[in-house]
């Protein structure tokens, strides 16, 4: 593991996506790293479209390109037992392992040491795309990677752009892990942007006391930033969607307001 950096290797992985708004996926040019697939093939509904996007994230902990750092760690945490390390990632996703070779996005995210028997994470992060008919778009991922498990999986819980209202999963697998740097190459079957997870409280008529919680990537000098509606309470129990945030104002000193609409489905 290196010196500021929690340790786990790289992986390959996939990402499965079901994709309920067909309307919002409209054909466009091929892209290398996606191709569609069936869904009765996975047993689900025949009116959600599925995609299988396959990349390579690189993680790289030290050296003159660093693309994960940490940020944070608990008073134990040692080199040998790493558990409360946090960190936070700007990741590249390519289309091969070469670093160099098409880029198609970046992982934006936190991760954590979060088992103190294990090498273990608990990842919060997003898949930021810039490639073809994906660009612009983004999935939110949240789960539990064992880092030396030989599969791992991780839920996609939302997304925005094209893969708004998305669910589906990850599977990482590790291609390379160096052990004196730490360095990663994950394949997954430099602007202002957040990562932010927070709910909405609301104390307003039929919505009061019900929550909505949003987890996703706002790049905040975007005219508009779009992030996954990821669940919900009381009224809200169920809910999915998506949350648009324009600026409204802007200081310098005191900070940013937003104007927010926020578009959502919920079980009856």
């Amino acid at each position: 593991m290196a010196e500021n950096h929690p340790e786990h290797p790289s992986a390959t992985s996939f990402l499965l996506i079901a994709l309920s708004l067909i309307s919002t996926l409209a054909a466009v040019e091929s892209n290398l790293f996606s191709r569609n697939l069936s869904p009765s093939s996975l047993g689900l509904k025949k009116r959600e479209k599925l995609s299988h996007l396959h990349f390579y994230f690189h993680d790289v902990v030290t050296g003159k390109n660093v693309t994960a750092v940490r940020v944070a760690k608990a008073p134990t945490t040692t080199k040998s037992s790493p558990f409360g390390a946090v960190a936070v990632m700007d990741d590249p996703l390519t289309i091969s392992p070469d670093i160099g070779s098409k880029l198609v996005g970046k992982a934006q995210g936190i991760y954590a040491l979060a088992s103190q028997t294990e090498a273990s994470l608990l990842m919060a992060f997003n898949f930021a795309f810039v490639e073809g008919k994906y660009n612009g778009s983004n999935l939110s991922v949240l789960g539990r990677n064992p880092v030396f498990s030989a599969v791992r999986e991780m839920p996609v819980i939302g997304g925005s752009g094209v893969f708004r209202f998305a669910r589906g999963y990850a599977e990482a697998r590790t291609h390379t892990f160096d052990l004196k740097t730490g360095n990663a190459v994950v394949e997954y079957n430099t602007e202002a942007s957040l990562l932010m997870a927070y709910n909405f409280a609301f104390i307003e008529g039929k919505y009061n006391g019900g929550n909505l919680s949003v987890l996703g990537r706002n790049p905040v000098f975007s005219a508009v930033g779009e992030m996954p509606v990821i669940g919900g309470s009381g009224v809200f129990r169920f809910a999915r969607g998506y949350a648009e945030a324009k600026t409204h104002t802007f200081d310098l000193k005191t900070g940013l307001m937003l104007l927010m609409n926020i578009m959502f489905t919920k079980a009856a």
